[in-house]
């Protein structure tokens, strides 16, 4: 082999993803018994819609009571030019993490001859650590003359992680119907990254209606008095659509004001930064 063909075949190997996605399983492997989190699966083909795709790792809590937790995570790995990932918290404190997310409860029949019954559900789980809620969300570049930031990657990921949850609530909740045992589980999508993260906090009434901006003494990028600092990780409240989603609007739901709509819509992520993973698994604990 030449020295091109070999630094042509280094540089591609290199130039995706997969390597992080390995690395990310191996190291969620390596800390089961630390975390209570054991991996189930990799690459995990689900299809949501008649749309196939995948979960990068699928994650299972070794705990006895209900209700019974999958993590579904994405791996991303950000893009040499975009290390930085900044959110965007107008007016949100600092706080413990709820977490809306997709789930079902299934009851068992009074006999063998009754088919179970599945409830969907969308519930707001509290967990035992605190962050920030987002708002927004962009990828800053380093070192550019033109435009500095972009959302769209992000938001890529975050289209990936919940199509890949969909999928596979809707086919556990298939296989759960073949059962005859009561379970009540959810489903918590989470997209591990290589960038750094960061939050500006801000009140929305510091935006200057008349440019769409803030000046730079009324935004803080850490605890109110301490220089900027960067966050393990961050949870953004999403909202999706039918696409990405088995059941946004439950059929026994007949209202038209958006408000109330919305909250079948809305879908909590955590965001983590790879370094982050052993401590995050770690605190991801319901609070009962």
């Amino acid at each position: 082999m030449s020295i091109e063909l070999s630094e042509l075949l280094f540089n591609a190997l290199n130039e995706q993803g997969y390597l992080f996605q390995e690395a990310c399983e191996q190291a969620l492997k390596d800390i089961e018994r630390r975390t209570g989190w054991e991996v189930r699966a990799y690459e995990y083909p689900v299809s949501l819609w008649g749309q196939d795709t995948k979960v990068d790792i699928v994650l299972h809590a070794k705990r006895q009571s209900l209700p019974e937790l999958y993590a579904l995570v994405e791996c991303k790995r950000a893009d040499p030019s975009y290390i930085y990932w900044l959110f965007g918290a107008p007016g949100l404190p600092y706080r413990d993490a709820l977490c809306s997310t997709l789930g079902f409860k299934s009851l068992s029949p009074i006999s063998s001859a009754q088919p179970l019954q599945v409830k969907p559900l969308l519930e707001q789980l509290r967990f035992e650590f605190s962050t920030y809620v987002a708002r927004s969300w962009q990828e800053v570049k380093q070192d550019s003359h033109k435009r500095v930031s972009t959302p769209q990657n992000i938001e890529n990921a975050f289209g990936q992680v919940l199509k890949g949850v969909g999928g596979f609530a809707q086919e556990q909740l298939h296989q759960r119907c073949k059962e005859h045992v009561s379970i009540e589980t959810f489903f918590i999508p989470v997209v591990v990254t290589t960038a750094s993260l960061y939050v500006a906090y801000y009140e929305t009434k510091d935006v200057d209606l008349s440019t769409g901006k803030v000046s730079k003494d009324k935004v803080l990028f850490g605890p109110q008095g301490q220089p900027a600092e960067e966050d393990p990780w961050v949870i953004v409240d999403y909202g999706v659509g039918e696409n990405v989603a088995p059941e946004p609007i439950p059929e026994s739901n007949h209202g038209v004001d958006p408000a109330e709509l919305q909250k079948h819509k809305t879908r909590s992520i955590f965001v983590v930064n790879s370094k982050s993973l052993v401590d995050f698994f770690s605190r991801l604990q319901i609070v009962q």
